[in-house]
């Protein structure tokens, strides 16, 4: 990633986050939708070409096309894939409006 890319992570466990130190976003978590984090996430890395998402495995359908993900390996028994905008089919890209469950993380604080 270069400056000024903001990173978000779908499908990871709060624990994870926690031992981040640099901010970023999130989705949610235990959703009452099983989609719902997915959806968000793909509408968010969508929305802005600066926007990049970390992503388990089991979260790629129905919003991401595999063949533009990049596979990071395996972790925490779950594959993970980096995902761009670019990666976001057209039925989950962001429309102008739409609303997303997004959390920031700033482990820093407030600035």
């Amino acid at each position: 990633m270069r400056p000024g890319q903001t990173l978000g992570f779908a499908g990871w466990k709060e624990q994870f986050l926690l031992q981040w130190d640099h901010p970023a976003v999130h989705f949610g978590y235990r959703r009452k939708s099983p989609s719902g984090e997915s959806r968000d996430a793909a509408r968010w890395v969508s929305g802005d070409d600066d926007h990049r998402l970390v992503l388990r495995g089991d979260m790629v359908e129905p919003c991401f096309d595999p063949e533009r993900l990049k596979a990071l390996g395996l972790a925490h028994r779950d594959y993970w894939f980096l995902a761009a905008g670019t990666a976001v089919l057209p039925a989950c890209r962001a429309a102008s409006g739409a609303a997303v469950s997004v959390i920031v993380y700033d482990p820093s604080g407030p600035r």
